[in-house]
């Protein structure tokens, strides 16, 4: 299995620390070398020849992984393989480093740097990858696939670089070119820890990593484009979202991703349809000008399908376009699962064809029948829109039979009962999807929603702040709360608090005005009352 180049820095980063138990960690061996020139940075040259074991060692963990996954009857692509070893190892001890310098004649010698390293892949992270959702995974093989891709013209860039220094004589200005091309191998090595920490869910040592990969190359769009996402779909904070993603988009105005992004965020975040439309737009442009140069490109027919997704989403797409490239896509690779899954994620919103989501969700499950996080979307779609609870409650706990371990499951078993009214089994629930994954905001929050169903308002308050610990740019968290403070606990002064967070995050949601003058009325302060009233009434 090819695994292309792969980009890793010795003590260049923190190493995340993988604990699992009773799992079986196997060892594997990579050797790299470098042959820098005279006026290249040694030190680069050496994180080069790391780079190069690090790779060797970790094709040798696909290849077993791969054989791995058959062996467990799990369907996973080459793809899915790569990212997964890609980004779930670790190297054990330091990278065995040797300078050899090879005297070529009386006058000349030759710098080799040979390095050995040793890593650990998991078997066991094949679970913990079964149970990331469709568009997680989906995302996490992208972003991996488009790193390896610029690690390995970053390789053929410095290759002809050292051929050019035989026949030019201006060093200068080929060390000044050297010079760069390091700073965008640097870059990328910062991409990858950024990309390794996200999949782990370690945001803030994600975005720290991606922060010091634009410092090294402001250039890097696929780095500016990452953090973008990560602030806008976990750490809430739109107006960081906004900068990152135009950078990325100032830097290659080709990037679909990243105008699929402003697209969502725009809408969403500061709602804003034209400027939504425009990049939406483009973003569909881009992707037509793709498919139409590579029409059997499986890839990218799906993330076509999903940019017209969300554009049928905000109303700015009948879905037609979405559900022609879905099934292009199907149709060229009907063992896609992804494809299917997308499809019947589609047919959800604003369809509500949910005899055809089943369809889809069934068939990507006979594609891949341990696949848990299928399971779970069939358990939320019985659970919430067929209003199913036995099915939802039979897919969850088979999902669990296949791994114990399945937060999301635990989270839809929570679904399920409070959709029954069965709080105190949801509340269970929502307590073990906690626990299992206790940096997911949206679990806190929906575990301080049951606990609000059953009057337990200190319990939902502790559960709402512990979320908004996790994502304290959730402007929409701090509404819930203050709303909770108001309504139930009778606490205008802590409910004004909660508003005043949510409008300093989002000052341009008329309901955050409105709420925050009826509290200023409870307590007397007219004044207040009338200046939210009147911003509310200027925000229409």
């Amino acid at each position: 299995m090819a695994v292309g180049a792969f980009t890793f820095a010795p003590n260049f980063y923190n190493l995340p620390t993988i604990q699992v138990v009773q799992a079986e960690v196997k060892m594997y061996s990579g050797v790299g070398e470098d042959y820098p020139s005279q006026i290249e940075n040694m030190e680069v040259s050496r994180l080069r020849a790391v780079d190069k074991a690090v790779k060797s060692a970790v094709e040798k963990a696909g290849v077993a992984l791969s054989a791995y996954s058959r062996a467990k009857n799990f369907n996973l692509t080459e793809n899915e393989i790569v990212a997964i070893t890609s980004n779930t190892y670790q190297i054990i001890g330091e990278p065995k480093c040797e300078k050899v310098i090879h005297q070529v004649s009386d006058l000349s010698s030759v710098v080799i740097w040979h390095v050995t390293v040793e890593v650990n892949v998991d078997d066991s992270e094949i679970q913990k990858w079964m149970r990331l959702d469709t568009k997680e995974s989906s995302k996490i093989v992208n972003q991996t696939q488009e790193n390896l891709k610029a690690a390995e013209e970053n390789t053929a860039k410095v290759e002809n670089l050292r051929k050019r220094l035989a026949t030019e004589s201006d060093k200068e200005k080929l060390k000044a070119e050297f010079e760069q091309v390091d700073a965008e191998f640097l870059s990328n090595q910062k991409l990858a820890e950024g990309i390794k920490l996200y999949y782990r869910k370690k945001l803030s040592e994600a975005v720290a990593a991606l922060e010091e990969a634009v410092k090294f190359n402001p250039s890097n769009a696929d780095a500016w484009q990452v953090l973008g996402e990560i602030y806008t779909t976990y750490l809430k904070d739109k107006d960081k979202a906004l900068e990152c993603l135009n950078k990325a988009v100032e830097i290659d105005s080709d990037h679909m991703k990243a105008w699929a992004g402003l697209g969502l965020l725009y809408y969403y975040d500061f709602g804003n349809k034209n400027k939504s439309a425009e990049c939406y737009n483009r973003a569909a442009k881009i992707g037509e000008s793709i498919v139409t140069k590579n029409p059997n490109d499986v890839e990218n027919l799906i993330k076509l399908g999903q940019v017209y997704t969300e554009m049928t989403l905000v109303n700015m797409s009948d879905g037609k376009k979405a559900v022609e490239y879905f099934n292009k896509a199907i149709a060229i690779a009907p063992n896609n699962k992804e494809a299917w899954l997308r499809l019947g994620a589609f047919y959800i919103y604003p369809s509500q064809k949910y005899d055809k989501v089943i369809e889809c969700y069934k068939k990507a499950l006979d594609i891949d029948p341990n696949d848990v996080n299928i399971l779970n979307m069939l358990a939320v779609h019985y659970a919430l829109f067929t209003k199913d609870s036995n099915k939802a409650i039979e897919c969850c706990n088979k999902a669990l039979s296949i791994d114990p371990e399945f937060s999301g499951a635990y989270t839809s078993l929570g679904h399920t009962y409070k959709a029954t009214k069965n709080f105190v089994k949801a509340i269970e629930n929502y307590k073990k999807a906690t626990e299992l994954a206790p940096d997911d905001s949206f679990s806190w929050r929906w575990l301080g929603e049951a606990y609000k169903e059953v009057n337990d308002y200190p319990d939902a308050v502790a559960c709402y702040e512990q979320a908004l610990k996790i994502a304290p740019k959730d402007d929409f968290m701090w509404y819930e709360l203050a709303g909770l403070y108001n309504d139930e606990m009778k606490n205008p002064y802590k409910a004004i608090e909660c508003y005043t967070k949510a409008i300093e995050i989002n000052p341009t949601d008329k309901y955050y005005y409105t709420m925050r003058a009826y509290c200023y009325e409870a307590l007397g302060d007219k004044a207040s009352a009338k200046s939210d009233h009147a911003k509310a009434k200027e925000l229409k």
